[in-house]
């Protein structure tokens, strides 16, 4: 083999057809833009009705929480370990659904600390936190 040979690309014919064309639509049409849907007597039906949807979900704000702190080691290395809060329960604050109201919905989770995992060591239970005022 040549030098030659290694540094020249070898030029190969390109075999696939070109790609095809779209159509373009037909410009002047009463029609260009409507939906239509053909049935077996002939005639058409055109729908020229539209419609959209959306929603939102009301923000609730949470007045305060109940957590376990936990310790999580790592299987193997008991010198490694991050320390975390596991919510065990919520109180929101969701009267922004009715105006006027006062209600208040709690949420309850499985504690952390009722079973805990042979890496997870409880630090202190049912510690209420507050959020912190938004400025």
């Amino acid at each position: 083999m040549s030098f030659e040979g290694v540094v020249r690309p070898a030029v190969v014919p390109n075999f696939r057809p070109a790609p095809a064309q779209p159509s373009s639509p037909i410009e002047g049409s009463s029609t260009q833009g409507m939906a239509t849907i053909h049935g077996a007597s002939g005639r058409y039906l055109e729908l020229p009705y539209s419609i959209s949807f959306s929603s939102s979900t009301p923000k609730y704000k949470e007045k305060k929480r109940r957590v376990d702190e936990v310790r999580i080691y790592q299987q193997d290395n008991h010198d490694n370990y991050v320390d975390v809060q596991s919510a065990n329960k919520l109180w929101m604050d969701t009267s922004q659904i009715k105006a006027g109201t006062n209600i208040t919905t709690t949420y309850t989770y499985t504690s952390t600390a009722d079973d805990p995992p042979d890496n997870v060591d409880v630090l202190r239970r049912n510690v209420i936190k507050r959020p912190k005022p938004q400025q």
